[in-house]
């Protein structure tokens, strides 16, 4: 006999999956922080209007240069329930989730004008993103029509060994009508002393159909690595511009990567064979991280105030980015217990799953 779900709980079930639909609603996939060519990120203008609660406004025109491209928009994470309207179409919403969401708005655009509005939900003021610092702006994206998607850099060298093997996994995702592939990577990678240190260009011959992805490995290997930990927070740094087909300019990405062998052990940190004590940040602080300045958390790292957090929660790339640079540690759950938005964390060196 097959077992029965009580009354009460088909209700709750329910609302459970509204829920997850509401939160996944026509959000992109999270992807790991990397950075895109200037040109191609343009900030969001905000107007506030207050009706029955504050609603935030950005208005734009079309581009000359997006034909053929894909707009994404980028809103920051907030704990504020919230509606997405492009062009007065309701198109997404976030409950509050604290991560940040991005949307293919691409086909809502007007040659005309446009205009994006964040309504929250009834009930709701606004918690962020517009008063948090490190959380980042408000950003319309612009990527070719076959593009990629995401990347994660994974480094592994013997304990003693000389030589790291650095493999960078591409996720390419095409948006074009027919099958098209993008017809050249070309890759760039320097060392933390800014050296150039390898560079070939890579045909990708699989052919795409709207909508489909492929992914595709980059095998490098560096020797004499230079390896990063708390006190010597050494970065790589790697570069791919792709040559898209029927796409107009060259769309160039770019991501910081650390190579080094890290675990946790009771109240002591393992950095490539080297133990460190942990000096964990305190719970007021790590509650007001993301609403210092860059500067602020700078000084506090500099001061040796402290040199790890402890913290499960989603992080801005900017916050990522800055613990990177100063060799500070995030400590978080290990990989199964994060959210799908951890996955922004995964090329960061500064980021230490805990036993």
């Amino acid at each position: 006999m097959k077992p029965r779900l009580s009354p009460p709980i088909l209700p709750i079930l329910l609302l459970c999956a509204l829920f997850q639909l509401k939160a996944q609603d026509n959000q992109e996939p999270s992807h790991a922080c990397f950075r895109l060519n200037p040109e191609r990120v343009i900030p969001i203008t905000w107007m506030k209007c207050t009706t029955d609660s504050i609603i935030y406004i950005g208005d734009f025109l079309t581009g000359e240069t997006w034909v053929g491209k894909q707009v994404f928009v980028r809103i920051p994470g907030t704990s504020t329930s919230y509606t997405l309207k492009i062009n007065e179409f309701t198109f997404g919403s976030d409950p509050g989730s604290g991560q940040v969401a991005e949307y293919n708005i691409t086909p809502f655009l007007r040659e005309q004008g446009n205009r994006i509005a964040l309504e929250p939900d009834p009930g709701e003021t606004w918690a962020g993103p517009f008063n948090c610092p490190l959380c980042g702006e408000a950003v319309l994206i612009i990527r070719d029509g076959i593009h990629i998607r995401d990347l994660t850099i994974s480094s592994y060298m013997e304990p003693g060994d000389h030589i790291a093997f650095t493999r960078i996994h591409l996720y390419m995702k095409s948006y074009l009508p027919g099958k098209n592939n993008i017809r050249q990577l070309n890759l760039r990678l320097t060392d933390p002393a800014g050296n150039e240190i390898a560079s070939k260009s890579i045909e990708q011959s699989a052919r795409l159909s709207f909508g489909q992805e492929t992914e595709l490995d980059l095998d490098i290997t560096i020797e004499e690595p230079m390896l990063w930990s708390p006190g010597h927070p050494q970065l790589y740094t790697m570069e791919l511009d792709q040559l898209a087909q029927g796409s107009q300019g060259q769309e160039t990405i770019s991501a910081y990567f650390g190579i080094r062998n890290a675990f946790v052990a009771d109240s002591l940190m393992v950095f490539n064979g080297d133990t460190l004590c942990l000096n964990l940040a305190g719970e007021d602080l790590v509650a007001s991280l993301t609403m210092l300045t860059e500067e602020e958390i700078r000084k506090l790292i500099r001061k040796n105030t402290f040199n790890a957090i402890l913290y499960d929660g989603s992080l801005p790339c900017s916050l990522l980015t800055l613990f990177d640079q100063e060799g500070a540690v995030f400590l978080t759950p290990k990989a199964e217990q994060l959210p799908a938005a951890g996955h922004s964390q995964v090329n960061s060196p500064s980021v230490v799953r805990s036993k």
